[in-house]
């Protein structure tokens, strides 16, 4: 082999041992290798197909569509039909905000018609923190806030009482929707390093008992 071949491999080497390292310290957990797969294939066209269309009950939609205009809002999420769940649970959605870093998943649970308690959950991908909150979604005629959704910690707690929500409630609809669900199809379709058991390094903050004490 001549001198200018090897030279030729060993760049090529170089290059792909960077990008694993690379890939390495940039996926340290399962909702990084979320974030990262749906951008790859959104914002720099990486990938054809994206691990959430192989997950069953994901809701299938035209991502050529949204291929260059990604930071609008709404426009990349994704979301289980309703009937793929569990019956006290009305929506699980994951929208991705890449011009932020971050992706928000949500779990609905109708409390009446118009009236739903939320577990919402920010994900930033370049501090690795995982933020959680209550919230409430009330779309009733009788609502006299300035906004649909409510996320002052006491007033949550007022509808918390009034509807007798407690923490197990919401601690079960968390570790339903997260773990074993979406997690758990997560790495089922796609290949991962993680597991339901171990997801990595992901700083988890905003304890639930907050909104019971």
């Amino acid at each position: 082999m001549d001198r200018k071949k090897k030279v030729r491999y060993l760049v090529i080497f170089s290059i792909i041992l960077s990008y694993i390292t690379y890939q390495g310290l940039k996926i340290q957990n399962v909702f990084d290798e979320m974030y990262y797969n749906e951008m790859n294939l959104i914002k720099w066209y990486t990938f054809k197909t994206s691990s959430f269309e192989d997950i069953p009950g994901i809701v299938h939609w035209n991502k050529k569509d949204a291929r260059g205009r990604y930071d609008f809002f709404g426009i990349i999420w994704e979301r289980y039909s309703e009937k793929h769940l569990p019956e006290n649970m009305n929506g699980l959605s994951i929208t991705f905000y890449f011009s932020d870093n971050k992706m928000s998943l949500n779990i609905r649970h109708y409390i009446l018609e118009r009236l739903s308690v939320n577990i919402g959950l920010t994900y930033w991908a370049d501090r690795k923190i995982l933020e959680r909150e209550v919230y409430i979604d009330d779309r009733r005629e009788e609502n006299k806030m300035d906004s649909y959704f409510i996320h002052d910690e006491d007033i949550v707690k007022e509808y918390l009482v009034e509807f007798q929500i407690d923490r197990d409630l919401i601690e079960s609809l968390y570790q339903e929707g997260i773990e074993n669900i979406l997690i758990k199809d997560w790495v089922s379709v796609h290949n991962s390093r993680f597991s339901t058991e171990y997801i990595g390094r992901v700083d988890i903050q905003g304890d639930f008992d907050k909104y019971f004490d």
